[in-house]
């Protein structure tokens, strides 16, 4: 295996990224441009295992976000799986620990005939196959790999080898990206192979080759950008966020009239639009609530002081001190790095006849937005959150929406995501004429007005042990 880093300064924390099959450093070296406070360094070239020596040296970080592509996926599980690497999160794209399968790769006939046939004609053929599209293709090619089509075979050679002896790995991947459109990796087979391995997955509009620097940019949250975000939208959140106070009411109203909770937690409790109907329905209950944002949880607990305790921070990495008839939190999870961990963890949290009560939002979310400018956070979709809630909690309901706003313009859509603090285009650059141009063009509705769509999901779930 070889590695390079495409940014080596110091830092305390490490994006390490396994490629595929027939890769070197140049694909991936925009990655530069999205990471802040990271090294980063790219594994390629598998006709030889990594040293020993060279995993160690990735011991000096405190964190590593690893991600795994096409065939990194199956590297990284077989020569990480008995490391001790402090790998915070892990996150498969495009690939399977499988390699080559039948059902749960690439089939066996096809990596042989790939193998048998290499020359410049067939890797053009290839190439091709996994952007799937010109404008993909044309990308590629300004930062195609240096690689000839010997060193190719080679890899080809070493990694079929590699395949057929090794057994099967229980490295642990915290999700799956697929790319609906995928020619490489059949998409239905890394669906049976992460169904087996019990690993969480997410459906995206990709290719097998992608614009990598901007999956991982929207992939990895900056929380402390989320948090600047929604500190400077306190004042215009409540009239802004229409679609939110709908949400809010909506999931209290899954609440069954005869429930009572004493003391409640509210994970992400913003202005307060849910903790304020819950304070009214649960007029005696202790609150704690928590959000990422100090401004924010302060000001939500003001109204109900007497009665409620504020801790702010990561509710992801903070430990909550009381057990709790009621765990709400409303849109708020689509913000965690990590979700299966975390309503892992928080089930200690909920008493022996606890509910949960979440909201957050589906793959059509904002999908305006996502097409016009390639920007926009993963999301679960239902089924795969009800699979996640049913790993540590019973009678799990799960119930999706779609809610269409009208603005004036596109300007107009942009305004209000800085309005309510979900400005995930902050930081980007792109023409803000080609933007409304595109904009109205696509999502013009008959009253001249353009679309902004929104996907909740709201979900219901009880302690396990006690139904």
């Amino acid at each position: 295996m070889k590695r390079e880093y495409i940014i080596r300064n110091g830092n305390r924390r490490l994006l390490l990224f396994w490629a595929g099959w027939g890769a070197d450093k140049r694909p991936f070296e925009a990655l530069r441009n999205v990471l802040h406070r990271q090294d980063c360094c790219i594994c390629y070239d598998y006709s030889a295992p990594p040293q020993p020596d060279e995993i160690a040296e990735w011991q000096q970080y405190d964190e590593i976000e690893l991600y795994a592509w096409s065939f990194g996926v199956w590297a990284a599980s077989e020569w990480l799986q008995s490391s001790t690497l402090p790998i915070t999160r892990a996150t498969a794209i495009n690939g399977t620990p499988f390699g080559i399968d039948d059902t749960r790769g690439i089939a066996r006939n096809l990596f042989d005939a790939t193998l048998s046939r290499l020359d410049d004609v067939t890797l053009e053929k290839f190439d091709r196959r996994m952007c799937d599209d010109n404008i993909t293709l044309q990308n590629y090619r300004l930062v195609h790999p240096a690689r000839d089509i010997t060193t190719l075979k080679q890899e080809l050679q070493a990694l079929k080898q590699f395949i057929g002896n090794s057994q099967i790995s229980r490295f642990a991947w915290s999700r799956a990206i697929i790319g609906i459109r995928d020619r490489i990796f059949p998409p239905q087979g890394q669906i049976q192979a992460w169904k087996e391995y019990g690993t969480p997955v997410i459906m995206e509009e990709i290719a097998h080759y992608t614009d990598f620097a901007s999956l991982i940019a929207n992939d990895m949250i900056d929380k402390q950008k989320v948090a600047k975000h929604f500190n400077r939208a306190v004042e215009s959140y409540d009239a802004a966020a229409i679609v939110q106070r709908d949400m809010a009411q909506r999931l209290l109203s899954l609440l069954p009239e005869d429930f009572e909770a004493h003391h409640i937690l509210e994970i992400g409790c913003g202005t307060g639009l849910l903790t304020t109907l819950l304070s009214q329905r649960f007029a005696a209950a202790r609150f704690t609530v928590n959000d990422l944002c100090p401004t924010m949880c302060n000001r939500t607990a003001r109204p109900i002081a007497l009665r409620t305790t504020c801790i702010a921070g990561d509710a992801e990495r903070l430990d909550f001190p009381d057990r709790y008839r009621l765990i709400a939190s409303a849109a708020t999870i689509q913000w965690f790095s990590d979700l299966p961990n975390f309503l892992s963890r928080i089930e200690a949290s909920l008493d022996d006849r606890g509910m949960m009560l979440f909201s957050t939002f589906g793959g059509d979310n904002l999908k305006e937005l996502r097409r016009t400018t390639g920007k926009g956070l993963p999301y679960f979709s239902g089924e795969m959150l009800q699979e996640l809630f049913e790993r540590h909690y019973t009678d799990v309901t799960v119930v999706e929406e779609r809610h269409t706003l009208v603005f004036d313009s596109p300007i107009e859509v942009l305004r209000h995501m800085q309005q309510t603090g979900a400005n995930g285009l902050a930081g980007a650059h792109f023409s803000l004429r080609r933007f409304s141009e595109q904009y109205r063009t696509l999502y013009t509705t008959d009253n001249g007005g353009v679309s902004l769509t929104y996907h909740p999901i709201y979900i219901t779930a009880h302690k396990k042990h006690n139904v």
